[in-house]
């Protein structure tokens, strides 16, 4: 693509979201020097810890390598390592490679659907124009739903793994979706409800009114409710959401610590931008406000100081009590209106959007319906925000 200024790995970075000065810091020499100092960090780490390779003891001295950042190309080994995904590979040698052979070719509705989604996962990224990109891409989707077939295929799974396969093996890869899906994230995330992402979206909501109540009441009175872009931000792990560096940074982290760091960082974008938000009074201009911001984060050091250092004590206790009464709210919602209506998602885009205000309190309504867009491209179908669902396309 002629003219397309393009980021370290490849991606093509959105000229209206980011400034010229921005994209000259990003591009600078600063960045090559960060990379070195990761470097050394992680060099006296390795000097002290000799079987970090085998299996890397939990600690407060490798939680804060995490957060300040992986080298480069260090990231498949260490990833794996922290995840937790080193030992399901080793414990099950050849059994991605199993899965591939033994259902190459074979139909079902997860596959079709796959099929549909492989040409809208970063269009723009020259892996993913190419025929070899693609079908690795495939392979990986498909390994996994044959290996959890209860959960199966959902749209943001594609570009989490999409994304890891730009760094990673395809079996690591696998086996990072799958860590990620079974260990990081709350059961049923990818349910055809998605009952659990969208109580973590609520839990954020929560988090954001108890530590920015003036700007989380700001959104309310311009009934613009913060799961229209939290939800995106979730289930694709931020990987479509921030620039590519700044999602690796993410991911860095969440590895190592979890889901905790996605509503960490979830609230570090908020208060980042919480002096724009608060300016604005025009729902439109809010809501294209809010997508935009993870968008410009060019910055991962910046984000990250105050997703660490800025929240102040941060515990998967206070988390989880918060998941179980958004959950039990949910439940009852769903049981009233009938699980089959929510989970096959024929409840009307207005109903469903009413549902969203109910559950924040709120009793108006706003156009339920936005459009997401991620990495340019003239062939990339926009994401669809509709309620709490994602899909892609019409």
């Amino acid at each position: 693509m002629a003219g397309v200024v393009r980021d370290h790995h490849g991606f093509a970075i959105e000229m209206d979201d980011v400034s010229a000065d921005q994209q000259t810091v990003f591009f600078s020499k600063a960045y090559a020097v960060q990379v070195a100092l990761q470097q050394r960090r992680w060099n006296v780490y390795r000097a002290k810890t000799p079987y970090f390779h085998l299996s890397p003891e939990p600690s407060d001295e490798l939680k804060k390598l995490c957060r300040l950042g992986v080298p480069h190309d260090d990231r498949p080994e260490v990833w794996m390592l922290v995840s937790g995904a080193q030992k399901q590979l080793l414990a099950r040698p050849g059994y991605y490679q199993d899965l591939v052979e033994r259902y190459k070719g074979k139909s079902s509705a997860d596959t079709k659907q796959i099929e549909r989604d492989l040409s809208r996962t970063f269009p723009s990224h020259i892996k993913y124009r190419s025929e070899e990109g693609q079908e690795a891409l495939r392979r990986v989707l498909e390994a996994f739903c044959r290996h959890k077939p209860e959960v199966g295929y959902c749209q943001s799974m594609n570009f989490v793994a999409g994304f890891l396969l730009l760094f990673t093996s395809e079996e690591q890869a696998f086996w990072l979706l799958t860590v990620i899906v079974e260990d990081k994230l709350p059961t049923g995330y990818y349910s055809r409800g998605m009952v659990a992402s969208t109580t973590d979206t609520l839990v954020l909501d929560d988090l954001l009114a108890a530590r920015r109540p003036r700007l989380h009441a700001h959104l309310a009175k311009n009934h613009v409710a913060s799961q229209i872009v939290v939800s995106d931000w979730f289930l694709a792990v931020f990987t479509t959401a921030l620039p590519s560096e700044t999602a690796l940074r993410v991911l860095d982290a969440f590895f190592y610590e979890g889901s905790k760091v996605l509503f960490r960082v979830a609230l570090a974008l908020f208060i980042r931008n919480e002096s724009d938000l608060l300016k604005m009074q025009d729902p439109g201009m809010l809501l294209a406000r809010m997508k935009g911001m993870s968008r410009s984060t060019l910055d991962p050091d910046a984000l990250l100081k105050t997703a660490f250092k800025g929240l102040g004590t941060f515990s998967i206790r206070k988390i989880n009590e918060l998941r179980a009464e958004r959950m039990a709210s949910i439940t009852s919602e769903v049981n009233r209106r009938g699980s089959d209506r929510w989970e096959h998602g024929v409840v009307e885009d207005e109903t469903r959007h009413k549902m969203q205000l109910f559950m924040l309190g709120e009793d108006n309504t706003a156009s339920p319906s936005t459009s997401l867009k991620r990495d340019v491209g003239a062939d990339e179908e926009p994401v669809h925000v509709t309620g709490f669902r994602v899909r892609l396309g019409g």
